[in-house]
């Protein structure tokens, strides 16, 4: 069948487009930043706050990822061979950048619950779809180290910049351990709520 490469482009940057609007009319406080992390993981809102910020996250790396080599999800080659190299470029860039950014997301939502004072109950930083989004941002964070990927990271980005210092080897592989760390909590519950149905008569 006929592969439109301009379609393709225009149909990814329309999403993208769509994305950096609803980002836009978000109000300034609920923006990311280590200002209103720390104010609504204190705040019934949190919930709210860090499932719009992970999902947010989530989209923009699903929405790249298939650009990045070495997956079993990937854009067929004949396509691939349509699209301007500069274009791929750019996607992988995103796709790295956005990770890069729920990962930070993930060390600082983390960071916040560890500090809470102990109430008896068991806090989590994330929710239950944090797993799956901080597995795709996993696979993209080795496929970037792998390539190095993560050179140049700032260039031609929509992801949020902040907390950006030196983008290193070490600070992909520390990001890794930063979405593992807020995530395994609720792989242990998943599994033992998975155990428990499976006792249901």
């Amino acid at each position: 069948s006929h592969i439109d490469a301009s379609k393709i482009m225009a149909d990814i940057n329309g999403l993208q487009n769509e994305l950096t609007r609803f980002h836009a009319s978000l109000p300034t406080d609920i923006l990311l930043s280590d200002q209103s992390i720390s104010r609504y993981m204190a705040m019934e809102e949190r919930p709210g706050y860090v499932f719009l910020h992970c999902h947010l996250a989530g989209s923009h790396i699903d929405l790249y990822r298939y650009f990045l080599p070495g997956q079993k999800e990937k854009i067929p080659v004949e396509i691939l061979r349509k699209l301007p190299p500069e274009f791929i470029a750019r996607s992988q860039k995103q796709a790295v950048a956005h990770s890069m950014s729920f990962g930070r997301f993930c060390d600082a939502i983390q960071n916040e619950v560890d500090q809470m004072r102990d109430t008896g109950r068991l806090e989590l930083a994330g929710d239950c779809s944090t797993i799956q989004i901080g597995t795709s941002c996993v696979r993209v964070l080795l496929i970037a180290l792998q390539h190095q990927l993560y050179r140049d990271i700032t260039r031609e980005t929509t992801a949020p910049l902040w907390r950006m210092g030196d983008v290193d080897e070490a600070h992909i592989r520390f990001l890794i351990k930063a979405v593992q760390r807020m995530t395994e909590p609720w792989r242990d519950i998943l599994t033992i709520a998975q155990q428990a149905v499976r006792s249901f008569p």
